[in-house]
């Protein structure tokens, strides 16, 4: 699950922030596998840890890791029957994707931060 970032990511290098929004954004088109989507979630929670300590090096790495991992990269292994969870599933981790990309275009604040900010 998606947290508010602790850090203000308005310091992030605007290059890493587009990379990162970018590769987010293509992974929504993809449409993986269960089994594709096993080797993506591991680096999204990387990608995730690594915007809560605002680490650029890591970052760039997650975002690197995810380019590799695209299914137009690697061949495809014998793709599996699909399963009745799946169209939930996709659900949740468009959700995932979608509440990342906004977190990060957003700064890393929250609603609340958000609200209490236009207050001023």
């Amino acid at each position: 699950m998606t947290r508010g970032f602790d850090v203000s990511l308005d310091e992030l290098d605007a290059d890493i922030r587009s990379d990162t929004v970018d590769i987010i954004e293509e992974i929504a088109k993809w449409r993986p596998s269960a089994q594709q989507w096993s080797r993506i979630e591991p680096i999204l929670d990387r990608l995730e840890k690594a915007l809560l300590e605002s680490d650029q090096e890591k970052i760039q790495a997650a975002v690197v890791e995810l380019e590799l991992a695209s299914p137009f990269r690697v061949p495809p292994v014998r793709r599996p029957e699909p399963d009745k969870n799946a169209e939930r599933e996709l659900a949740e981790r468009q959700d995932r994707l979608d509440r990342m990309v906004h977190k990060i275009s957003d700064g890393g604040r929250d609603d609340d931060q958000r609200r209490d900010q236009g207050r001023r």
